[in-house]
């Protein structure tokens, strides 16, 4: 009877944890910086990315994940752009990653980034190898939106 008792009350706390994360994530995010890390391995990685250029990519790419929105909503469905393009899909957390599922003409993409930190004014996500050769961590903060 203990035994139930207590696996009972583990589950209780595993999963009032899991809900006060989501509930954490549940509002309208912007990217606030942009931080990037392994540059240098991206440079002797990357054919392309050489000398000043790698200074160039970092500059545009910042510039355009500045702009970028996230909605997370309590049904589990999300929403992410820009002025320029926008996109939506489900999602869930996995242990300490962010899981998006967008559908597309193939099926359901997935992908999966790393959760660093997440809190109710901050949350920080390590994007790496998306556009380019170049690994970034998104530094998010919440908007209120009308």
């Amino acid at each position: 009877m203990k035994n139930g008792i207590y696996a009972f009350v583990v589950l209780f706390v595993f999963f009032a944890c899991s809900n006060k994360r989501e509930q954490m994530l549940c509002k309208t995010w912007q990217v606030s910086d942009v931080q990037f890390y392994n540059v240098e391995q991206a440079i002797v990685l990357s054919d392309t990315l050489q000398g000043d250029q790698i200074e160039v990519a970092k500059v545009n790419l910042r510039d355009m994940l500045m702009k970028n929105i996230y909605a997370f909503h309590e049904d589990g469905t999300f929403k992410t752009g820009n002025a320029i393009a926008e996109a939506g899909g489900d999602w869930k957390l996995k242990n300490d990653a962010l899981v998006f599922m967008i559908e597309n003409e193939e099926g359901t993409k997935k992908k999966e980034i790393p959760v660093e930190k997440l809190t109710d004014d901050s949350l920080i996500l390590a994007m790496g190898n998306d556009q380019t050769s170049l690994k970034v961590r998104l530094i998010l903060t919440p908007v209120i939106v009308d």
